[in-house]
């Protein structure tokens, strides 16, 4: 038995993006039937964890700037380690 082919692995790793989306997705939704507050919470917390943080000492634009900054790091730094896996999001 051979191994996945590019193409067979590119359909697979969309597949299984698709299926972590639908999860929290649904987990989402799930906790906010019980409580609406946690539900966003979960839902916004990745997002908005560190912006409150630099509000108080950077000013609503300096915040927002080292946010964005924070996030294109994060991205960057997850891509060069999932590329040791074979996935090139970059």
């Amino acid at each position: 038995m051979r191994g996945l082919s590019s193409e067979d692995f590119q359909l697979a790793w969309i597949i299984t993006k698709y299926a972590i989306t639908a999860l929290l997705v649904v987990l989402i939704s799930e906790v906010a039937k019980r409580s609406d507050k946690l539900g966003a919470l979960i839902a916004a917390l990745p997002m908005f964890l560190i912006f409150p943080f630099l509000l108080s000492r950077l000013g609503f634009w300096g915040a927002l700037a080292a946010s964005a900054i924070i996030a294109v790091v994060c991205f960057s730094v997850l891509a060069v380690v999932v590329k040791r896996f074979g996935i090139i999001l970059l």
